[in-house]
């Protein structure tokens, strides 16, 4: 985990690299960002927010059997080669 300036940590798991706050555990954000991917596949309906290049899901840790009490906020760029 590598910091970087405004104080945000840079961290790589696998192909992803991922900008995320010190206190939050970069393993967390994986199954978070697991969980977001799940619900775009169930629907709109299952997003806060659709649009053409992005999509968002908020988590709530304890769905990741983290006891950490975070909502984590995901935020997917799609690629639109």
């Amino acid at each position: 985990m590598a910091a970087t300036a405004g104080g945000w940590s840079e961290t790589r798991r696998g192909a992803l690299w991922l900008l995320h706050s010190p206190e939050v555990d970069p393993d967390l954000l994986l199954i978070a960002i697991e969980r977001h991917r799940e619900n775009v596949a169930r629907g709109r309906d299952y997003c806060e927010q659709v649009g053409p290049g992005s999509s968002i899901s908020r988590v709530h840790a304890a769905f990741t059997g983290h006891a950490s009490g975070l909502d984590l906020a995901v935020k997917r760029n799609h690629w639109r080669g």
